[in-house]
């Protein structure tokens, strides 16, 4: 009796699995037994096709039993195949007698290993082939070769095998990198469908890896049942919900993590299987595919709340100081940006941004304006909010909180998650409470009510005191500016002829003299086109700035560098630009103009281009010196047009040519760039067109032969940068009355826009323009505010704010102004970059011109008047209030 099994290889009582790994081949198992018997025949098998994917591997076992065996003890097979486009052509596949069995359309496939049998033992062999294609496809028969001289029965046995196609998709949009923060939570989407037309299943799987090329270990998966089982590992995180996977919709599977742990971090990615059930009604995966991986970095939580300080006195009341502390600390905190608030009952009181701007709650911002809140970060850990003089209304549970700030390559920030100090309380009693003064009634003698059109100057009390005879000689006394009726001396002198040539900068200055009042300026121009005078651009008495609006597109500035000087800057002076220019000087006194004086002088653009007729043709040169022999060079024209310049032609070191993006194919066409003698470049430009007018430049590149035979760029001295920081301030002159408040603005632009530009600001301060400057109050390029210190400026610097309300305004406030306050005060803006190494770089350096702040204290008679008597509960207390009079 002779029986031949057919048969994908897998576990069975009756079959020896051939594989050592479940998926490393799709398993089947088709079974064919043939009986033949001397009084009869008897056969029985299975249905099938073997659906498999195309580039899948295929594995069929062929068993023999029931022949006698051989002097060598093994049998040999053969395997043939019939191809549905040619049903009745058996070709030869492979053999395990002789190497020469294959057809030409395998034979390349067996040699190379793609295509194989092997014994298993004498009576079985297991065909494999590598990776399917879809020429594959066939009825394939074993074989078993007879050697023996008697005929036992049947000796083949055949299976039909699908090759189909592998339509399965797995896709994830997670990024490519993650970073998230230890006890996070992170989801994650996958998408995976497949067209298999034949019925299939899915599993499904999250994987996590040590890196991107280690093969991972399952989080959590869904079987082709829909079972959900957690890896081993994470089977407690799966119990108690912080890891999940849903599935939503037809093809989405959501992970959720929540908690992130360290050990959660490394190379995350998707995968999905396609099952197929098989005749035998067993379930083989078919096809398997895995998304993109994420790296996923989790970092360690810090607590950088470091503490919080509450600085009083032991009993703390209404009027006296409330200092509030903050640390932040962390590793690399100088690589780091924080913003930090204050908090009293829930309820923000202020804020430091990551780069020093101070932003105020609404319910202190007019104590704010007032001076009575001070907050900014004194030093690289510590934050300071000084509440002076608090208020009942101040007391509450005060909370630091502070937020990590991330800046990213647009130099915007992301703020991350915050973290609270401890909460701490903080009483305030009511004056009277103290034993101390409580103003309950309040006689002055004598009242000198006839004063009521003088003003009161208070002089240098103690800080008390001073506050004292302020707040009583408001009752009676009103403050009038007295300017009186002084005749002007304003002059202003201009220079008569100015030329520049075409495309450089033009500079007019405009002189004043006898200035008495606030100044503004117009700056006109008369074109020979029109003879009445327009205005180009303003600036007014406060410093500000405006153009007209027929300059709105102009590169235009004006500018007042000295207090007795006026300066109009047109940055590419073109030939429409002649003509008569006038400087008109105002003077103003309390808010109405009081006199104007006019300087006019003729500008004369000299022309540096080419004069050409419409469709010449028109040839520019460009000359190259080097002593350098066997060079190449690259050529770059650029044309110039309203301040910018763009590429209309390269020319590269092999003479290839490339236009710029914006150049039209009509002007293509009508350029050409030649190599001469020199060498020299020229650029030639066909048929000249009015749109061709512009400012023409080439920009060199050379390129050396080294001793190795390769070409490299020459190195090139780079040009000193020119810094494109600028500064716009307040009015050079500012004259105020003493105790009014003075606030003097430094406003920055610059055309780097770098996220990793920063600015420090450093306002000066000197007694006249000779004496040296003293500084007042920095802020550096980290937010630190610092007041440097100086003794013969310590009591303006306790009176200064100094105030960012935007990224690029520095705005230095002074309460309530001296006389010993006049002088020059000056604002310096450094820039500073992080280089490649993470190190702050000093790139410019800009002081604004100075500004003269004049407080007003002439025609003064210093007479002390009164004594201020103030009656609280049973005391009895004076005060000495000196005020002078102003006529």
């Amino acid at each position: 009796m002779l029986d031949i099994y057919l048969s994908v290889p897998k576990y069975s009582h009756r079959h020896i699995p051939i594989l050592t790994s479940p998926f490393s081949f799709n398993y089947f198992f088709f079974y064919v037994m043939l009986q033949k018997c001397v009084t009869g025949r008897n056969e029985a098998g299975q249905a099938g096709p073997l659906y498999r994917v195309e580039g899948s591997p295929l594995s069929i076992s062929c068993s023999v039993s029931g022949l006698p065996p051989l002097p060598d003890g093994r049998n040999n097979f053969e395997f043939r195949v019939k191809k549905p486009s040619k049903p009745n052509l058996v070709s030869h596949v492979i053999s395990t007698e002789s190497s020469d069995f294959a057809y030409a359309a395998y034979g390349q496939r067996v040699k190379a290993g793609e295509i194989m049998v092997e014994h298993v033992d004498q009576n079985s062999v297991l065909f494999k082939i590598l990776r399917l294609e879809k020429t594959d496809e066939g009825e394939y028969e074993c074989a078993v070769i007879n050697t023996r001289g008697t005929f036992y029965g049947t000796y083949s046995a055949m299976t039909t095998v699908k090759v189909i196609d592998n339509s399965l998709s797995v896709s994830s949009p997670a990024p490519a990198s993650l970073t998230q923060t230890e006890g996070d939570s992170v989801d994650f989407t996958c998408e995976v469908s497949s067209n298999t037309v034949q019925h299939t299943h899915l599993s499904f799987a999250w994987f996590l890896g040590a890196n991107t090329e280690a093969a991972g270990r399952p989080l959590i998966s869904m079987d082709k049942d829909f079972r959900l089982i957690p890896g081993p590992g994470f089977e407690e995180r799966y119990k108690a919900g912080l890891i999940r996977l849903d599935k939503i919709g037809e093809v989405t599977y959501k992970l959720k993590m929540s908690h992130l742990e360290l050990s959660d971090q490394g190379a995350l990615y998707c995968e999905a299987q396609e099952w197929i059930q098989d005749p035998d009604r067993t379930w083989y995966s078919i096809a398997k595919k895995a998304a993109e991986k994420t790296i996923l970095t989790v970092k360690p939580k810090v607590s950088y709340m470091k503490q919080l300080n509450i600085l009083t006195p032991q009993k703390l009341f209404e009027g006296q100081r409330l200092t509030v502390s903050c640390a932040v600390d962390t590793q690399n905190l100088k690589e780091k940006f924080f913003s930090l608030a204050w908090l009293r009952g829930g309820v923000e009181l202020a804020r430091v941004g990551p780069t020093g701007v101070l932003t105020v709650g609404p319910d202190y911002s007019s104590r704010e304006r007032e001076g009575e809140l001070r907050a900014a970060r004194i030093g690289e850990r510590d934050y300071s909010l000084i509440l002076q003089p608090v208020r009942t209304s101040d007391q509450g549970a005060y909370v630091c909180r502070a937020w990590p700030e991330e800046r990213s390559s647009t130099g915007d920030f992301t703020q991350g998650a915050y973290q609270d100090s401890a909460p701490h309380a903080v009483a305030i009693s009511a004056t009277g409470q103290s034993g101390r003064t409580k103003q309950t009634a309040i006689t002055m003698f004598p009242i000198v009510s006839f004063y009521t059109q003088r003003e009161i100057r208070l002089q240098r009390l103690s800080e008390s005191n001073r506050e004292t005879c302020r707040r009583m000689s408001q009752l009676f006394f009103f403050v009038r500016w007295p300017w009186g009726h002084l005749e002007s001396g304003l002059q202003v002198e201009m220079a008569n002829n100015k030329s520049v040539k075409e495309g450089n900068k033009l500079e007019l200055s405009c002189r004043v003299s006898g200035v008495t009042g606030q100044l503004s300026v117009t700056w006109q121009r008369q074109s020979a086109s029109n003879p009445s005078f327009s205005d180009l651009i303003r600036l007014d008495q406060d410093g500000v700035m405006a153009k007209a609006e027929g300059s709105l597109d102009v590169s235009v500035r004006a500018l007042r560098p000295a207090p007795d000087l006026f300066s109009l800057e047109l940055e590419e002076a073109t030939q429409a630009d002649d003509g008569v220019y006038q400087c008109v000087v105002s003077e103003w006194k309390t808010n109405n103009k009081a006199s104007s004086q006019v300087a006019t002088s003729t500008v004369s653009v000299t022309s540096l281009g080419i004069v050409a007729n419409t469709n010449a043709d028109i040839e520019l040169k460009c000359s190259v010196s080097s002593s350098l022999l066997m060079s190449r060079y690259a050529v770059t024209w650029l044309l110039g047009k309203q301040a910018e310049n763009k590429m209309i032609v390269r020319s590269d070191q092999d003479a290839f040519l490339t236009f710029g993006p914006e150049v039209e194919p009509s002007l293509r066409q009508r350029l050409s760039v030649t190599r001469t003698e020199g060498p020299s470049f020229i650029l030639t430009i066909r048929n000249a067109r009015s749109s061709d007018i512009g400012v023409y430049m080439c920009e060199v590149v050379q390129w050396q032969l080294d001793t190795s035979q390769q070409w490299h760029q020459f190195p090139l001295s780079p040009k000193a940068h020119t810094s494109d920081l600028h500064l716009n301030t307040t009015a050079p002159v500012l004259t105020v009355k003493e105790g009014d408040d003075v606030e003097l603005t430094c406003s920055l632009f610059s055309e780097v826009n770098s996220p990793s530009v920063f600015y420090k600001v450093i306002w000066l301060y000197s007694e006249h323009i000779e004496s040296g400057k003293i500084p007042l109050v920095e802020l550096d390029h980290t937010g630190l505010l610092t007041y440097p210190t100086h003794e013969e400026v310590l009591y303006l610097q306790e009176r200064l704010r100094l105030e960012r309300s935007t990224q690029s305004s520095f705005n230095l406030g002074i309460r309530t102004v001296h006389e010993e306050d006049s002088g020059m005060y000056v604002c310096r803006v450094e820039q500073y970059q992080l280089d490649r190494d993470g190190q702050w770089q000093q790139k410019a350096s800009k002081e604004m011109s100075p500004v003269l702040l004049q407080v007003n204290v002439t025609g003064m008679i210093n007479v002390k008047i009164f004594s201020l008597t103030y009656l609280h509960y049973s005391h009895v207390e004076s005060v000495d209030c000196v005020y002078d009079t102003v006529y």
